[in-house]
Formats: C-alpha cells, structure tokens, sequence
C-alpha cells in the first residue's frame, strides 16, 4: 500500500502538501487557487494550496504561531494579538462548508500584554484549550502561566474554565503546550523544577 500525502501548514494557515515517502520535491511549485492534485516525480498524488485564511480584526502579530485542524473545524492562535488597546493574544475559530473555510469567532482570554494567549492550542470535538504561558498566576507569579478552557454550542465558543496548577511558581509557564481527549487535559509547564532546574512537567486535569 502507498504511504498518504502528509499536509503542512505553516504562516497564515496556507495548506501545502509534500511527496510522502521520499524526499523529492514535487515538478513544480505549489500555487493553485483551488485544490487540485499534482503529482511527485514518483507519480504520488499530492495537494495544492486550496486557501490561505487569515484573520478579522487584522493584527499585527504572528497569526497561526499554532493551528490545528479536526473535521470541518479550524483554529489558529495569534499570541502576539491586540486586543482592547493591549496584546495578550487571541485565537480564532474557523469552519469550512464544502471547500472553502471562513473565519466565526475570535476567543480571547486574559486581558493583559504579553500574555502569549493562544501560543498553544488543541481542541477535540466542541471542547477545546488554549494556552496563555506568560500569564501572571496565582499569587501574582509573572510567567506562573494558564489555560482556559472552551465548549461549542452550535457554532458558537464560549470559555468554561481557567486553568492553574497547584505550587505554581513565576515562570513555569503553564500552558506552553496543550493537548485534549475526551475528559482529559494534558497542559505543559516548559519550566516547572520537579527534579532540576527547569526540567518541565506535564499536569493532567
């Protein structure tokens, strides 16, 4: 059986593919306005670029620093966002009907700068998680980090929960990386000192 095409996303969401199973780049570059199928110099099948998505209100941060994708579903984060005349971040939510992905919502959390809101995000069916590792935490631990919690109704995300982790302390940043399945939450703190200095954990909601 031939390996699939494998997808990658990178800057404003622009989908491209690569030849799988070999290293060979396809015959010529992938630009198309719709998808359409190309072929490696192997003759597997790949993908053009069917659509670059960006965001609404434009920001001049770095969109899609993360972007994960599940069914009809889409979302980017933009950790570097403004919003209400500061920047702590924001994600934003898209849906695809057919071929063609639009924008529905902008998530946003804390309400300080450079919190790095949305550096991190997954979500599985209508739960999702963002995380913010630059937030200032409980007992106000700068970098003590966060995450916040999402559920769909319909087409509409609303936050359900803030997460923080017991004997936080500044800079372990809680939510530098973030994972969810089924009632499990997995959020990484890059800088927790449970056996050296900032040798990181994972805790488990």
């Amino acid at each position: 059986m031939s390996p699939r095409p494998f997808l990658l996303a990178i800057s404003a969401v622009a989908v491209f593919a690569a030849c799988s199973g070999d290293n060979a780049p396809p015959s010529r570059p992938v630009v198309a306005e719709k998808a359409a199928p190309l072929t490696c110099p192997n003759n597997k099948t790949i993908y053009a670029q069917s659509q670059k998505l960006t965001a609404t209100p434009v920001t001049s941060g770095s969109l899609l620093r993360a972007v994960v994708m599940e069914g009809e579903w889409a979302m980017g984060g933009d950790s570097y966002a403004y919003v209400g005349g500061s920047r702590p971040g924001a994600a934003f939510t898209y849906l695809r009907s057919g071929t063609v992905w639009s924008q529905t919502q902008r998530l946003t959390g804390p309400k300080s700068s450079n919190y790095w809101f949305a550096s991190a995000l997954d979500f599985e069916g209508e739960y999702a998680i963002v995380g913010a590792p630059n937030e200032v935490s409980m007992g106000n631990k700068k970098g003590g980090g966060g995450a916040y919690a999402y559920v769909r109704s319909g087409t509409v995300w609303s936050q359900t929960q803030h997460f923080y982790h017991s004997g936080v302390k500044a800079g372990d940043s809680l939510g530098g990386s973030v994972s969810i399945s089924g009632t499990w939450a997995a959020i990484g703190t890059h800088h927790d000192d449970p056996r050296a200095n900032a040798s990181g954990a994972v805790q488990m909601f």
